[in-house]
């Protein structure tokens, strides 16, 4: 069966601001960023560090405090640094509120004890429009936005 393309805008047109609309949107924009690796590199000034990149997911473990986590992209670097990439779709300025931050710190920490790594790990907000200063967004140590993403 062929979409029809009226009956398409039709559709998103009447859903732009629907949970499914921002769940496309978020998705759609990850992609883009999993798409784009060297130039996150480029932008967080890494482009020469020898590094993997991955996704990682862990189960929880109450013994150890571990929350079911799962991260999209990690940059692991030679540099002991590890860049733990949350990918942010939003019409504006990204901000981070205090449910957001918890979450965060959190999901590094779920990371760090679950691997049990000794690197560094920083947090780096990918977003459209950059990141809106706020009380909170000081848990970011890098942000990335589309012009850092299509910057040539």
């Amino acid at each position: 069966m062929k979409g029809n393309k009226n009956n398409d805008s039709h559709f998103w047109t009447n859903n732009i601001d629907s949970s499914l609309h921002r769940a496309w949107s978020g998705l759609a924009f990850e992609r883009v960023c999993l798409l784009h690796i060297a130039q996150i590199k480029e932008a967080l000034g890494i482009s020469g560090v020898l590094s993997n990149v991955y996704s990682w997911r862990t189960e929880a473990d109450e013994d150890k405090g571990i929350d079911k986590t799962q991260i999209d992209l990690l940059i692991d670097r030679n540099d002991d640094v590890i860049n733990l990439c949350e990918m942010k779709f939003s019409a504006q300025e990204y901000a981070i509120t205090e449910d957001e931050e918890m979450k965060l710190r959190r999901r590094r920490g779920n990371f760090i004890e679950a691997t049990q790594t000794k690197k560094a790990v920083h947090i780096t907000l990918v977003t459209p429009y950059g990141l809106k200063k706020n009380s909170h967004s000081g848990i970011a140590q890098n942000e990335i936005n589309l012009t850092s993403l299509f910057n040539k």
